[in-house]
């Protein structure tokens, strides 16, 4: 048995991905701290693991039209002259949530060693939208299809319930 705690930061990712005629650049900030337990089933290297981890995977997102000139959010259009450009966070996980994974150490002696873990925290999905022209405080019907098109794409996030965590890396035992 281990038990073992991490930090990790700097982990980015830029990515597109389209929703209802809208493509969204989407760049990821992935940081993550865990405490977890380490259980060696076979006295060897291969080990078992669970814990929690205090995730922190957001993306800040801009949405721009597919075809340059008119969005549609919830079966209404509306112009991009107008409305500029949608901006916003989608929060993939954030705060404590359960951690389980495998993994693999080069020793489980005292001393340095290379590790490798695979395993999957739970999510907890937010997404939040709003335009550059902020068009959408003074029209309660765009507004509305704002929030339509956030749980749109919160539905697209949450549709796996957990988020893979793979991890390479050195460690110490005392």
């Amino acid at each position: 048995m281990a038990v073992t705690a991490r930090y990790t930061d700097g982990l980015d990712l830029d990515t597109d991905f389209d929703e209802d005629g809208v493509t969204y650049n989407a760049d990821f900030e992935m940081k993550a701290s865990s405490v977890k337990m380490d259980y060696f089933p076979f006295g060897g290297r291969f080990f078992l693991s669970a814990g929690i981890m205090m995730p922190d995977i957001e993306a800040n997102v801009v949405g721009t039209p597919d075809n340059g000139s008119t969005y549609e959010f919830n079966n209404q259009e509306y112009p991009a002259a107008a409305i500029g450009s949608v901006v916003g966070t989608a929060t993939v996980s954030d705060g404590t949530q359960p951690y389980v994974g495998l993994g693999w150490r080069s020793s489980h002696q005292s001393g340095l060693s290379f590790f490798s873990e695979f395993g999957v925290v739970a999510t907890n999905v937010d997404v939040s939208l709003s335009t550059t022209n902020g068009f959408e405080n003074s029209f309660p019907q765009l507004q509305q299809d704002i929030r339509a098109e956030e749980q749109s794409l919160k539905d697209d996030i949450d549709k796996l319930p957990v988020f893979p965590v793979a991890v390479l890396g050195v460690s110490y035992t005392f």
